[in-house]
Parts: structure tokens; C-alpha cells; sequence
């Protein structure tokens, strides 16, 4: 019979955080049933950003099961997925940490956009009470809050060739986003500045959950300007996000990377992120069609 998948209602949650959940724009929370049991569940994020051409990413997340998934019963829950990540317009559907371990990514049949990096706070593999990862100021490098005033740099930042390589949001659609991203609960723009001049960007986005109140956080979009890269100002962003979430009491710090930025992935690695998940690219429905039937995967009509 397979599994079916059921939108959790609030009155399910029994959950203090029920109305931070509530307050972004699209997330989610899931039952997997199968015979008529609940056998776990799954949330799923719609998270909006500036860069991408305001295409949003999908990050799929706390994922509960009773048992391991069959390889039909994975393509059914991906193809949810999927689905629910193209009706959103987003660029990729992030599959986070943990996820992946209780799910069969063999069975999954996207085209695969990037890995998952995850940092744990919890367990952190380094100490975290040294002065560079509270202090946000490094070598005249300062990090702070981005402002719309700030919106046309960050741009100039995004439409660099290994990031959207001048593909990028007009100033004007830009400051409309941003005005959307400024209604979620938790979720900032941040730049880093050396000698006045915006040299690299980041986002950053707290994420409620229902799992005992934790929090998580989602890193995105971390770019530098070419002409300021090999200074060091990439590390001061990312200690930066580091002590931020574990100043909230996040339990981990997750980001994704595309596939090939090798060289970003060995940085991740080296300030002591695992790499613990994967990302796939969100096609139009029509080019799903093309890619799926080019690598001999067949789909319902």
C-alpha cells in the first residue's frame, strides 16, 4: 500500500514554540503513516533569499522514523519532496544532517546540486570560547547587520562568477524580498567590511523546532569579493555565524555548498564542519521529465 503523508495541524503539536513555527512564511511539519500508523515524521522550510534570483531553497529536516524507509517507500517520500519544493519555486531542496542516515539515497533519482555541511554545537569539534569567535572584529575585518541601504553591494557580491555569475535580483524586486525576509522570526543579513568597503556576505536564519524547543541554524549564500579572498575574511564570517548560534543556544549550524566548490567544501572541513547530508537541484516539471527519462527512471503519467 505505501506510505501516505499528512500536513500536521497545529492542534497536533502540543508545543509551547507553536506560534514561533507559525510565524514563518512556509513551514511545515509532516506525519508518515503506513496501514493507518503514524511511523514518524519529517518539517520541511521554504527559506527565501536574495541571492539565486530570489529563488528560495527548500531544507528538509527532523526527520522521525520507527524503522528504515523501503527504496519504493523513499522514492515516495522524496517525490513529496520534490514536489512541494517546485511548488514553492525553489532552486534545491537541501536533505539536512541526520535525515539522510534513516532515508536510502540510492533510491533517490535527482540530479544532485551540492553536500550538506553540518556544525555541532553541542559536541563542538573545537572550543568555542575563544576571543575569535566572539569578537566581531578581525584585522579590520567588522561584521554587521546588513540594511536595505546595504541591498545593491550585496548584489554586486552575489553576481560574481562562481556565485550567480550576473544573473542576479534587480535592486528594486531585491528590497521587496528583503522586506519579506525581515517578517521571519529569526533571520538576518549579515556583511563583513574592511576599510569601508563590503567585502563578503552571509545569511543567516534561526530555525524553532518542535523537538524539546531546540533551535537550529541555517547558514546561506556566504560569499567574498574576489579582489578579498586568501585574507582570512571568509573564516571571520563563519566564526561570526558560529557564535552566534551558540550564543541562542543552537544545537547545530547547517549549510549547503554546490557540488563544485571544491574548495570551499576542504574550508568548511578545516573549521570543523562535517559533511553530513546533500542537496538536489529543483527542475520545472517539464525539465524533470527530460532529466528523469534521459537517465532511464520512468515516471506515472
Amino acid at each position: 500500500m505505501g506510505i501516505q503523508i499528512n500536513l500536521m495541524t497545529e492542534k497536533e503539536f502540543e508545543f509551547e514554540n507553536t506560534k514561533k513555527i507559525s510565524a514563518y512564511p512556509d513551514y511545515k511539519f509532516y506525519t508518515i503513516k503506513k496501514d493507518d500508523e503514524v511511523i514518524g515524521g519529517f518539517n520541511m522550510l521554504v527559506m527565501d533569499n536574495l541571492a539565486h534570483k530570489g529563488s528560495p531553497s527548500a531544507i528538509f529536516d527532523g526527520l522521525v522514523l520507527t524503522s528504515l524507509l523501503s527504496e519504493q517507500e523513499t522514492e515516495i517520500l522524496m517525490d513529496f519532496a520534490l514536489k512541494r519544493s517546485r511548488e514553492a519555486g525553489c532552486y534545491k531542496l537541501v536533505i539536512a544532517s541526520e535525515t539522510t542516515a534513516l532515508i536510502n539515497l540510492d533510491a533517490i533519482k535527482f540530479q544532485q546540486h551540492g553536500f550538506c555541511f553540518v556544525f555541532n554545537l553541542d559536541n563542538p569539534p573545537v572550543p568555542l570560547t575563544a576571543k575569535s569567535f566572539f569578537d566581531n572584529s578581525n584585522n579590520g575585518v567588522t561584521i554587521v547587520e546588513a540594511t536595505a541601504a546595504h541591498i545593491p553591494a550585496i548584489l554586486s557580491l552575489y553576481a560574481q562568477p562562481d556565485m550567480d555569475d550576473g544573473d542576479i535580483l534587480s535592486t528594486q524586486n531585491a528590497n521587496r524580498l528583503y522586506n519579506k525576509i525581515e517578517q521571519y522570526p529569526n533571520y538576518k543579513l549579515y556583511i563583513a567590511k574592511f576599510n569601508e568597503k563590503t567585502v563578503g556576505t552571509f545569511a543567516l536564519l534561526i530555525k524553532d523546532n518542535l523537538n524539546e524547543g531546540k533551535l537550529s541554524c541555517i547558514v546561506e549564500d556566504v560569499v567574498v569579493s574576489p579582489d578579498s579572498q586568501g585574507r582570512g575574511i571568509g573564516k571571520i564570517m563563519m566564526n561570526y555565524a558560529i557564535s552566534q548560534a551558540k550564543h541562542l543556544s543552537c544545537d547545530k549550524l547547517t549549510l549547503s555548498s554546490n557540488v563544485k566548490r571544491s574548495t570551499a567544501h576542504s574550508f568548511y572541513r578545516a573549521l570543523g564542519f562535517e559533511q553530513r547530508g546533500i542537496s538536489f537541484l529543483v527542475k520545472a516539471e517539464q525539465q524533470l521529465e527530460e532529466t528523469l527519462h534521459r537517465i532511464g527512471y520512468a515516471t506515472s503519467s
